[in-house]
């Protein structure tokens, strides 16, 4: 089953806007600022910058700051490298099993509010009844408007920046694989993909306006709105699925990704650029970091 390409790479560089309702900012500091200076003596500096897995120009005109850490790294890690046979890749672990469907998975006032979030994204619902819970609710995770008009030519500001380092021959650094990242999603239990989903459905015709509500916490920098934003509409049933999942989808993820990140930082002069949601929090990237004994100071 293929899915347009752009929303296929939107919802896998999901972090900003399925990954906020899984957090809760736990006090360590960093709530508020999207480029990090991480540094050591003896190391020259590196950052870490907080994307929005977008293709709004807002978002993917890069401040001054972002572009100067930017264009002065030897390298550049990403959650994910894109490249042209992923959506090959993903397509059979999205499926549910032969014989299953989510029109019997869901109830039918679930399957209405269905309808109407896929005609959001300008799609048959039948195209997702075939899908895992999981994954309908991951692609849901886009914003509609990241949905392409024929002969558009948008990029996320993840593929953007994965683009602008490739082209100036900087090494590139994937900091999972699109199977680790897949593997999270599809090893949550059924009942907790029911409940994301359920949660997803019910607010899903007013995507466009949380969307916009979202870009306008990115465009401030703060990350620890971010975080919260998605926990105030959450009833109580998704709200224990969300921090069942929440360990398993950042706080494994964030460890992970430091550990795989520490020997690019070692060497200096690294731009790591993830998902804003990843940063803040007790479990977040940044006090990871610093409790590494790095210096973590916000550049912008």
């Amino acid at each position: 089953m293929r899915f347009p390409r752009p929303l296929i790479a939107a919802a896998l560089l999901v972090a900003a806007t399925i990954l906020p309702q899984l957090a809760l900012a736990d006090g360590a500091g960093f709530d508020r600022g999207l480029l990090w200076r991480i540094e050591k003596p003896g190391v020259p500096a590196s950052h870490v910058f907080g994307t929005m897995h977008v293709s709004d120009e807002r978002v993917t005109t890069l401040a001054e700051p972002v572009t100067a850490a930017f264009e002065a790294s030897r390298a550049v890690a990403l959650e994910l490298v894109i490249e042209e046979s992923l959506q090959d890749k993903i397509g059979d672990v999205m499926l549910l099993p032969a014989g299953e469907s989510l029109a019997t998975l869901l109830t039918k006032r679930q399957l209405l509010l269905l309808r109407d979030v896929a005609a959001h994204y300008g799609l048959p619902p039948e195209r997702f009844l075939g899908l895992k819970p999981w994954a309908v609710w991951f692609l849901f995770g886009s914003s509609p408007g990241e949905r392409q008009k024929p002969g558009e030519k948008r990029e996320p500001l993840d593929m953007m920046l994965q683009h602008r380092a490739q082209d100036a021959g900087k090494k590139v650094v994937a900091l999972e694989t699109p199977e680790e990242q897949l593997a999270v999603f599809d090893g949550l239990p059924q009942a907790d993909q029911l409940a994301l989903l359920a949660a997803t459905l019910e607010t899903g015709a007013d995507a466009g306006r949380y969307a916009a509500l979202m870009r306008n916490l990115y465009l401030s920098r703060n990350i620890g709105g971010l975080l919260h934003f998605f926990t105030i509409a959450a009833d109580a049933q998704s709200l224990a699925a969300m921090e069942h999942a929440r360990r398993r989808l950042l706080d494994d993820r964030n460890e992970r990704m430091v550990e795989r990140m520490t020997a690019l930082l070692e060497k200096g002069n690294a731009f790591v650029a993830v998902g804003a949601a990843h940063l803040p929090g007790e479990m977040g990237l940044l006090n990871l970091l610093a409790k590494q004994g790095w210096t973590v100071t916000r550049a912008w």
